[in-house]
């Protein structure tokens, strides 16, 4: 196996509020992408909720030789984020002050690969037979539209909301609405406490034999110009890093807000 990996700092962080986790001991390797909050709470330390949720991943899935059943313990994990906000007052009613991280596992079998997923971090595979195939899905992606549909509804049901261009204007108050979608059918997946999390947990098992390489990576990396079958195409031939700072480039050079990016790409 031949591995190869990257994380870049978004230029507007302090941190990088990604982090990853290579566990060589295990055959687990992950990628937790933390969601900046739209609260001001920091740790002693000065770390916020995305840096910590992200990390508390990361040092989970280091610390262990072995996870079967990859999905129970994405469930326990989830389970100590809510312990460890509950610990620094965090009001666990109050959805947009959770700490969030969306999360993709691979953890390697002898015969198998199992993969768990949350949110709009992505796993792409080239198959044995060379056609590339994304096994997860964006769940954030349509989500301010599933957000507005939702308010069109609750409005008709009598439900008091302000009109759509107080949504538009305030973005923030945008953010904080599609916060309170998370681990919803109208919303989105994510690491953030909910029990309801467990419920929305991507998790598959595949066949080894089928899968020649696997590109994990932080939404970070998607591209403006380029479907995600073009990006892994992209690793595949520069590399993971050449790759990274390319992007970041296109980014500055046209204006564009740069965030943190994170990749892991595995050849079988």
């Amino acid at each position: 196996m031949k591995l190869s990996y990257y994380q870049l700092k978004g230029p507007s962080k302090k941190v990088s509020e990604d982090a990853f986790v290579i566990n060589e001991h295990a055959n687990l390797f992950g990628v937790f992408d933390g969601a900046t909050p739209l609260v001001d709470f920091t740790n002693e330390e000065g770390f916020n909720g995305a840096y910590l949720a992200a990390n508390l991943f990361r040092n989970y899935f280091s610390s262990k030789k072995s996870y079967p059943n990859l999905d129970k313990h994405v469930i326990k994990c989830n389970d100590l984020l809510k312990k460890l906000m509950i610990k620094n007052g965090i009001d666990m009613k109050e959805k947009h002050h959770l700490w969030s991280t969306c999360v993709v596992i691979i953890s390697l079998h002898r015969e198998l690969i199992e993969l768990a997923h949350l949110g709009d971090s992505m796993i792409i595979i080239e198959q044995s037979d060379g056609k590339i195939t994304l096994l997860t899905k964006d769940t954030l992606k349509g989500l301010n539209d599933r957000a507005k549909k939702k308010r069109a509804k609750d409005r008709k049901k009598g439900i008091p909301l302000p009109d759509e261009e107080v949504y538009e204007k305030d973005i923030k108050r945008k953010l904080i609405y599609n916060r309170w979608l998370a681990n919803t059918k109208e919303g989105y997946s994510v690491a953030n406490g909910m029990e309801e999390a467990a419920e929305f947990i991507d998790f598959q098992r595949i066949d080894r034999k089928l899968v020649k390489s696997v590109l994990l990576l932080s939404d970070g990396l998607f591209h403006p110009e380029l479907s995600l079958t073009d990006i892994f195409l992209e690793v595949q031939k520069k590399g993971i890093e050449s790759y990274i700072h390319s992007l970041q480039n296109f980014e500055e050079s046209n204006g564009l807000y740069s965030d943190d990016k994170t990749g892991i790409f595995l050849e079988l």
